[in-house]
């Protein structure tokens, strides 16, 4: 059901916007050397063949504070944009590894809370691009993100982040799945990524992806629209964004969403712009989800046309880029890894 792993490849750290990701350094971030791969052997982003070294054991067992999340971290990365066969088999990871830790007292708040939206983030991977969801229900990831909020401290860096995945998922809810939630209620939060997005490229791609697909009628598409124009009339070529090491196709990525998003809003010539935009971007000769642009491009007026037959009334959230095969990777995969999601099943 969703896209909303794609949001994260739009928080955004100092770094320029090259796909080029060997010397990128991310001020901010608060967990100690973590981008540098110091003694607790984080994950280290400028290492172009993965992000695990074999360090900890494979499934991370007895590993507890700083360790477990460092372990885990690793797995996790590796699984989203190296090996997205192992998905699965690091989401039991991080079953196993959060039971043992969540009460233990041998882990910090602030790391716990950070796994529980990591394995959330996981989810939507899985339910995005492999097409998986465990008994085919709603997936895991509403209670794992409303966990982690339990957890992370409110002066925490990765908190607002945290918390504009979980507004933007129940924003969306009642447009698209049956849930205990007014479409009301679910107005007043998108108004608030409505808010939070002005001049904010993370915030405005949160909103843009909840918004562009709802029914017209809601009137959402069309502030979508408005907060897309205002957007690139402040920051025409991206200068209000970059990339990180994590994301490092972040800018085309987001361009190809921003496209579809037009699309849907029947702009074909604003959505042409910015899909040859980001296909012209510097690296994306060796974008790992080129291809699926490409194809998407070609296939626009066939694309238009089923958006357009949903009129007034239906949403056609489901239907569109960010919540399709190339959800994560188009942003997160590295160059040097070029194989592609797969559908998964038990």
């Amino acid at each position: 059901m969703l896209r909303f792993v794609l949001s994260l490849s739009l928080v955004f750290a100092l770094a320029c916007g090259s796909s080029d990701s060997s010397f990128i350094v991310e001020e901010g971030w608060e967990f100690t050397g973590y981008s540098k791969n110091t003694q607790e052997h984080f994950p280290d982003f400028t290492d172009p063949t993965g992000r695990w070294t074999g360090h900890y054991p494979a499934d991370c067992a007895g590993t507890t504070g700083e360790a477990a999340f460092a372990c885990t971290e690793q797995r996790f990365w590796q699984a989203l944009t190296f090996d997205h066969a192992t998905r699965l088999e690091v989401s039991a990871i991080y079953d196993a590894t959060l039971a043992r830790l969540d009460g233990s007292g041998e882990i910090s708040d602030l790391l716990l809370g950070m796994m529980y939206f990591r394995r959330g983030h996981l989810a939507t991977a899985l339910s995005t691009e492999n097409q998986y969801i465990p008994g085919g229900g709603l997936p895991s990831f509403f209670e794992d993100f409303r966990r982690a909020l339990e957890l992370i401290p409110a002066d925490s860096f990765v908190r607002p982040m945290v918390e504009s995945f979980s507004l933007s998922v129940d924003a969306v809810l009642p447009y698209v799945a049956p849930v205990d939630l007014s479409r009301e209620e679910a107005d007043v939060m998108l108004a608030q990524l409505r808010d939070a997005a002005a001049g904010d490229a993370s915030g405005l791609f949160l909103f843009v992806t909840s918004a562009a697909g709802l029914p017209v009628e809601s009137g959402w598409p069309e502030a979508a629209r408005r907060a897309l124009d205002d957007y690139e009339a402040i920051c025409p070529n991206h200068e209000c964004a970059t990339t990180t090491s994590r994301a490092p196709f972040a800018l085309p990525g987001s361009d190809w969403i921003f496209a579809d998003a037009y699309a849907r809003l029947g702009d074909r010539e604003r959505a042409i712009a910015l899909y040859d935009r980001a296909l012209a971007w510097p690296g994306a000769e060796s974008w790992p989800a080129r291809a699926g642009l490409v194809a998407e491009r070609a296939a626009l007026d066939e694309r238009m046309a089923a958006y357009a037959a949903a009129g007034e009334t239906e949403s056609v959230f489901m239907s569109m880029s960010s919540n399709g095969a190339f959800a994560c990777v188009m942003c997160h995969q590295p160059s040097s890894s070029m194989g592609l999601p797969g559908p998964l099943r038990d």
